[in-house]
Formats: C-alpha cells, structure tokens, sequence
C-alpha cells in the first residue's frame, strides 16, 4: 500500500470513496472540487493506493489554538473502500 497526495485522475475512485461514505456525488461535481482543494496549499487530501488504484482516503486542514502551542489537523472525513475494509488500509502507526 502507498499513500499519497490526491490527484485529478484519481477522480472515479474518489466519486465511489465519497459515496462509501454516505456522500453521492456526481463525477463532474467531484472533479470541479478536486481541482480547487488540490490548489489550496493548507488542505490536505492523501489517498491510500493499492495495485494503482486509490481505496482510501483521508481530507484535513491545519488549525492553531490560542491555548496550545502545537498545530492540529481537522479530520474532514476518511473513508476505505467497502471491499478492503478490515484489511489495514485505515490503520495509522503512533510514529510513523
């Protein structure tokens, strides 16, 4: 498995992804919004990859806090394709 940034030829599996997770979206729609979030430079759009083909994925932002020093992402969503659930494609690793 690979993880990388989103890219405008990821855009059928992304349509699917979006509507695993409950949001069904028209490819044209999707593609309009894919351009404008890849041109953002502070949000975060990463796909999980396996055999060429993106099966998850992962959208944030960074914010700041007045009461912390540090810098968080916003989780807007993260979804895995319905036919590799189960299968690590979700699963993080604390320092890695």
């Amino acid at each position: 498995m690979k993880i990388r940034a989103a890219a405008l030829s990821d855009h059928k599996e992304l349509a699917h992804l979006s509507k695993v997770l409950g949001y069904p979206i028209e490819e044209e729609v999707l593609i309009e919004g894919l351009k404008r979030i890849i041109a953002e430079e502070d949000h975060l759009l990463l796909v999980a990859e396996i055999e060429g083909k993106a099966v998850g994925m992962i959208e944030a932002q960074p914010y700041s806090t007045v009461y912390s020093a540090g810098r968080f992402f916003n989780v807007l969503g993260l979804v895995v394709d319905d036919q590799v659930q189960k299968q690590g494609v979700g699963e993080t690793t604390v320092g890695n």
